[in-house]
């Protein structure tokens, strides 16, 4: 819908690069940025498939998204780090 001019959203950047590379989207706000922490809940009985698939997920994640500032792609702190 943001796209087709009707309305705002918050699209995550890897989904909206090729649209902001067209220009039919643009950034109403370049330096704002919204961090959450991606979560999730595996039962107990779960198993070495879902195992598989977090490891999997995470490895994605990691190279994929970007890190909040001050954080590297690891999730460690990079505070006082020259």
């Amino acid at each position: 819908m943001a796209e087709a001019g009707a309305g705002w959203g918050l699209i995550p950047q890897a989904q909206a690069a090729r649209q902001l590379a067209e220009g039919t989207l643009v950034e109403l706000l370049p330096d704002f940025t919204v961090t959450c922490r991606c979560t999730g809940i595996i039962g107990a009985m779960a198993g070495n498939c879902c195992d598989q698939l977090t490891r999997h997920l995470l490895h994605q994640a990691r190279r994929a998204l970007i890190p909040p500032q001050g954080v590297s792609a690891t999730g460690q702190s990079n505070k006082g780090v020259s």
